[in-house]
């Protein structure tokens, strides 16, 4: 599998967080590459593509491996990525990814559940609850995490503008919540994954 092709696998949220080492708010550099790990893991990588990919200087979300390189040379920056392969690889069979209906409605319902638990606060809060909620009704009909919705769609059912629904989802993309899918034909209408933030 080429390196480009690895990247474009992976979630958009662990892609970032590779390519721009972006950590995410709450975490630590270390659950950034564990997460990162996990989600190779979930599409198929081997250890030797993660290896591969963790080792590139041009990655700045691996740049606390190169830490450890320094510090411990080339086999102790391999070590850690080792332990970080085998707990992904741990985690995903504790957590497999969700592949038939009735788990990813069960899901669906625990997120609205966590959604409208939370507090939304200022000008953006309540718009970003109706796109969220929007999603969610449409993840509950189709039964999947995974589902084609175009803005227009959205935007009908929060009762906002195509420009607002486009501004919240780029807020609840930085949130965790809700993240494009990479679609093969760029005119196909939009597709999204919901994801659950509690994890």
């Amino acid at each position: 599998m080429k390196t480009e092709r690895l990247y474009e696998d992976l979630g958009e949220k662990e892609r970032q967080c590779l390519r721009q080492g972006t950590v995410p708010v709450g975490k630590t550099r270390s659950e950034m590459i564990q997460s990162i790990a996990a989600s190779a893991v979930n599409r198929g990588w081997t250890r030797e593509h993660f290896m591969e990919v963790m080792l590139n200087r041009s990655n700045k979300g691996a740049a606390k491996i190169f830490e450890i390189k320094e510090q411990r040379g080339l086999n102790g920056a391999k070590a850690y990525l080792d332990l970080s392969w085998r707990k992904a690889i741990e985690f995903v069979q504790r957590n497999p990814p969700i592949s038939d209906c009735e788990s990813a409605l069960e899901l669906v319902r625990l997120l609205r559940s966590r959604v409208q638990s939370m507090s939304w606060p200022g000008r953006a809060g309540p718009t970003d609850f109706a796109v969220v909620s929007a999603h969610l009704d449409i993840a509950e009909k189709v039964r999947s995490l995974t589902y084609a919705a175009s803005i227009r769609r959205i935007a009908v059912a929060a009762g906002v503008t195509r420009e607002t629904v486009s501004k919240s989802h780029e807020r609840l993309r930085r949130a965790g919540f809700l993240f494009p899918v990479r679609r093969p034909d760029p005119r196909a209408t939009s597709r999204w994954e919901l994801r659950d933030v509690a994890k």
